[in-house]
């Protein structure tokens, strides 16, 4: 019923809105992983379109994995640089939002008497700030967070640690 009730102009509008947005975020992340030399388009919109659907579907945004992975095994950029990408991308989405959300707590701070509100306020506020002292770190004190990350490396079976690396220095370059 309600597919026959649909305006069919409404839906293909939709769709090409859908369809445009997948192939900007196509061209981002292209850039994200390599400006000079970035991954073939189709296997990134492949990747792009089939992770997206997947998080849309799968708990726990499942597709932010998935979509490296897609991307390694139809080009050749490596996995771990991939998904370095993807987090620069989540850092940046958590960023926008918790301002948002900052935002309308202090904009409406009078008309909100509710611990709720003001609570949420505080806790963007402190997450913002260790964000922002993890972004600052990374960019000034990358030598140090890198040796860092090395000894967490050891943690990590031997056949894993290279990947760690690599996904570190994508992490911290496209960030």
């Amino acid at each position: 019923r309600i597919l026959k009730a649909t305006d069919l102009r409404w839906l293909f509008a939709g769709i090409l809105i859908n369809l445009g947005a997948l192939v900007f975020r196509t061209l981002r992340w292209r850039i994200l992983i390599d400006s000079e030399n970035p991954p073939p388009f189709y296997a990134t919109f492949f990747a792009n379109t089939i992770g997206y659907a997947l998080s849309a579907t799968l708990p726990i945004r499942a597709g932010d994995v998935a979509r490296p992975a897609l991307l390694s095994r139809r080009s050749n950029v490596r996995f771990s640089d991939a998904l370095g990408t993807v987090l620069t991308e989540r850092v940046l989405d958590l960023v926008s939002i918790l301002l948002l959300l900052l935002y309308f707590c202090v904009r409406r701070w009078n008309e909100f008497n509710d611990k709720v509100v003001h609570g949420s306020a505080v806790v963007a506020g402190v997450i913002l700030a260790a964000l922002l002292v993890l972004l600052i770190g990374v960019y000034f004190f990358r030598d140090h967070i890198r040796r860092l990350h090395t000894r967490l490396g050891l943690l990590l079976p031997i056949r894993f640690r290279e990947a760690w690396m690599r996904f570190f220095d994508a992490f911290a370059q496209t960030l």
